[in-house]
């Protein structure tokens, strides 16, 4: 299969929708001793780069106070004006090809990745397989609200750019509910999560 970025390793996509708890899943499969490339995070390294704060600096000054970002008003930016999220994308995507493929010398197969834009670039066919961690929409605007503080209008907005949750629920191979407590997160890795790795 032509993996993502030509990858000679095999690959589990971990996604899911903003404030589904995706970053939660993520982080018990680090504790239980998993590893995890995420992109979000590979993204802020990317961020952190002073090439990559004149770029932000450039679009507005009101975006970069004291030599960092201001990602609260990047995110306001971002979300709307497709000009500026398209100019965005461009500019950090070939770098984040680089920095992932430079994470994945380092790990074993398969490699587990936590991309929550997967199914949004139709990625699903360059993954072995794909997982998918679903909380209601509903559910993800109460959460986006309540993390982020902010208001019932912009989270809506935020949510209406990715893929609905019910799509994606449709596209992926396996379905992680995050829809309840701590626990039962912990007993859908048991569960599901653990027959899917033992495969790889």
């Amino acid at each position: 299969m032509n993996r993502l970025y030509g990858l000679d390793k095999k690959i589990i996509g971990l996604t899911g929708g903003i404030a589904t708890g995706k970053s939660s899943f993520s982080k018990l499969l680090t504790e239980q001793g998993h590893e995890v490339i995420c992109a979000d995070q590979l993204i802020k390294e990317i961020y952190e780069q002073e090439e990559s704060i004149k770029f932000i600096q450039n679009i507005s000054f009101e975006l970069v106070v004291n030599k960092k970002i201001n990602f609260k008003k990047l995110r306001e930016f971002f979300f709307n004006d497709q000009q500026i999220k398209n100019q965005i994308e461009d500019f950090l995507y070939p770098k984040l090809e680089i920095l992932f493929l430079l994470k994945t010398k380092e790990i074993r197969s398969p490699i587990i990745y936590d991309i929550p834009l997967l199914f949004e670039k139709n990625l699903q066919d360059k993954f072995d397989y794909t997982v998918l961690v679903y909380a209601s929409k509903e559910q993800q605007i109460e959460r986006l609200c309540k993390r982020d503080n902010l208001t019932l209008d912009l989270a809506t907005k935020i949510i209406g750019q990715q893929k609905s949750i019910e799509t994606k629920r449709d596209l992926a191979d396996l379905i992680i509910e995050n829809t309840r407590s701590s626990k039962f997160l912990i007993d859908e890795y048991k569960n599901k999560f653990i027959k899917v790795i033992k495969k790889y």
